[in-house]
């Protein structure tokens, strides 16, 4: 997967001041499981930026620098993720 597919499968980052995280389709998480710092939500896994979204891009053989440059959707409060169910708690 290039970073091409990635923005074709509508894998996004979603910010706030505070943090981000990788919003990909559930059925591309292929195995990986993601901590507890990452979300689960409207059909998507949102990965902590931190850890969780590295370690998935290597898991599906990608370096992390492949999702520089992805799309970005910013706000400038707390993102909607933060509410979103805990992957510890959905898993």
């Amino acid at each position: 997967m290039n970073r091409e597919e990635l923005t074709a499968k509508n894998i996004v980052w979603i910010t706030d001041p505070g943090h981000g995280w990788l919003r990909i389709p559930k059925e591309e998480l292929k195995g990986f499981t993601p901590s507890p710092y990452s979300y689960e939500g409207q059909g998507h896994v949102y990965l902590e930026e931190d850890c969780d979204a590295p370690g998935w891009l290597r898991h599906v053989s990608l370096l992390p620098e492949a999702a520089r440059g992805l799309p970005e959707q910013y706000s400038d409060g707390d993102s909607f993720v933060r509410r979103l169910t805990s992957c510890s708690t959905a898993w």
